[in-house]
């Protein structure tokens, strides 16, 4: 029976053993902010901060899931010695595979719930990739009144009843990038789809 420092007994715990490698979870840092931007797109007054903070909280909500994903396959392989090579094989792809290959690859071992894009969570978690992309890598391309780059971003338009008030006359016009990001709900319903999906994950990924 191992003692530390003190004299107390240490049997089966890991008091004074030193510690060889750590990870800091960020998905928790990224849940924080996805919650606190939504909370300040909904309280603000002007335009460009509403606008500036939904597209944070967008930002953050789909991070925050790619870096549990992410982190749990890192736990995975610290705590599964027999799959150990299947999960470092996984490490090595982390950069080249989409999400839900990367999912579906560790679900399938470890009798998770399949990726499905037809349902929540998948299903809103794609709209706000699809979402997030659009912004993220932004073309500017020219678009008709209430036209949308696709039909994720418009079902999105719909769901808040979101319509140019633009008479697209002279100067008078709008995009819906203006349109959308100026509700200031639009982060709400963001962190409310996240959170779910965010504390779900490891059940969902691993079934334990």
């Amino acid at each position: 029976m191992a003692q530390d420092r003190k004299g107390e007994d240490t049997y089966g715990t890991c008091a004074g053993a030193p510690i060889k490698d750590a990870m800091h979870p960020y998905s928790d840092d990224l849940i924080k902010g996805c919650e606190k931007f939504a909370q300040m797109a909904f309280e603000a007054t002007e335009q460009e901060d509403i606008r500036l903070y939904n597209s944070s909280c967008i930002f953050f909500s789909v991070s925050c899931i790619e870096a549990k994903l992410n982190e749990w396959l890192s736990i995975l392989k610290k705590i599964e010695t027999s799959k150990s090579k299947f999960l470092t094989e996984m490490e090595k792809l982390q950069k080249t595979l989409k999400l839900e290959r990367k999912w579906n690859l560790i679900a399938s071992t470890h009798n998770g719930v399949m990726w499905s894009s037809g349902e929540d969570p998948f299903q809103s978690f794609e709209t706000l990739v699809s979402l997030r992309n659009e912004l993220v890598h932004y073309k500017g391309t020219f678009l008709g009144k209430d036209e949308t780059p696709n039909n994720r971003i418009k079902g999105l338009m719909e769901t808040f009843n979101i319509k140019s008030n633009s008479t697209f006359i002279e100067n008078d016009c709008s995009s819906w990038i203006y349109d959308l990001l100026n509700s200031n709900k639009l982060g709400g319903w963001v962190y409310e789809k996240t959170k779910p999906f965010y504390n779900d994950l490891p059940t969902l990924l691993t079934k334990s």
